[in-house]
């Protein structure tokens, strides 16, 4: 838990943003309310929550459209608002809007790629602040706004250090965990072509004392291990261009050309169940994991 300024985390989030919404030549706007100065909680998970929602909004809005950000404090809350004028939500999917691995058509699969995480991760991580979240849309290409809420000052265990984490939620929702002790130092190599994974996969690693390199393709990442000799790799296996398959086939080749030391790797996937993956990537895990 920490204070931090809201401010910061608003300029950070849009930021990362500017070329994106440039490219499609969108009009930002960004209003805050004067009174709003600091907030305590998880400062990467609130970014990340206002991250998703500007990644959404920008990634949906056609050409020239507008994306808006209103921030205001409201008592003991603090609101963030994101509207904007692209492809909106039909009365059907919106009370669906946050569930996972939703997402509306598979057209928007194929236009926008991503796997419909994006926004149960924001409502996740603003639940555990004990905060909430809604989304509104007139209808198909209206636009839409979501909208969350945050604890100016989130509910923590004063004893942080122990790993328990508390928010407003009843008892029973309430989430704890113990991590892991840090592995200081290490280099780990992360490939996936979904930004909300790319993302939040690195802060937990980052968090946990490891230096991430990120990348959204598997050429790139055969660069980059010649580059910075990492001490673990992580890819995802559905990928445009080189998939998952290709990345590690090529990768161990190369090792065994150079006869170099074979990096541990991990293959990721949320686009099957557990036994469909381990037997349809069965292959593909063997050489991940292989110790040859």
């Amino acid at each position: 838990m920490t204070k931090f300024s809201v401010q910061d985390i608003i300029s950070s989030a849009v930021e990362s943003l500017t070329f994106a919404a440039a490219a499609k030549n969108i009009q930002f706007s960004i209003d805050t309310d004067s009174n709003i100065g600091h907030m305590t909680g998880d400062q990467d998970r609130v970014r990340q929550v206002l991250w998703n929602l500007l990644t959404n909004a920008v990634k949906y809005t056609p050409q020239n459209g507008q994306v808006g950000l209103n921030v205001e404090a409201q008592n003991t809350m603090i609101e963030f608002e994101v509207k904007d004028t692209g492809e909106g939500i039909s009365p059907e999917f919106l009370p669906h809007v946050f569930d996972r691995f939703r997402q509306e058509d598979s057209s928007t699969i194929r236009r926008h790629g991503g796997l419909g995480l994006g926004l149960s991760i924001v409502k996740h991580l603003t639940e555990l602040h004990g905060g909430g979240v809604s989304a509104t849309s007139p209808g198909k290409n209206l636009g839409s706004t979501f909208t969350v809420q945050f604890p100016i000052t989130a509910a923590y265990d004063d004893e942080e250090e122990k790993g328990t984490q508390i928010s407003s939620q009843p008892e029973k929702d309430k989430v704890q965990y113990v991590p892991n002790r840090k592995v200081e130092h290490g280099n780990v190599l992360l490939i996936d072509d979904n930004e909300d994974m790319l993302f939040l996969i690195s802060k937990i690693l980052e968090r946990n004392g490891m230096c991430v390199k990120t990348t959204a393709s598997g050429l790139e990442g055969l660069r980059l291990v010649s580059e910075i000799n990492p001490d673990l790799i992580l890819c995802d296996i559905s990928m445009p261009e080189m998939d998952g398959y290709m990345f590690i086939r090529e990768l161990r080749d190369w090792e065994r050309r150079k006869q170099r030391r074979q990096i541990p790797a991990i293959a990721l996937t949320a686009l099957q169940a557990t036994k469909t993956v381990q037997r349809r990537y069965a292959p593909v895990f063997r050489l991940f994991y292989q110790n040859q």
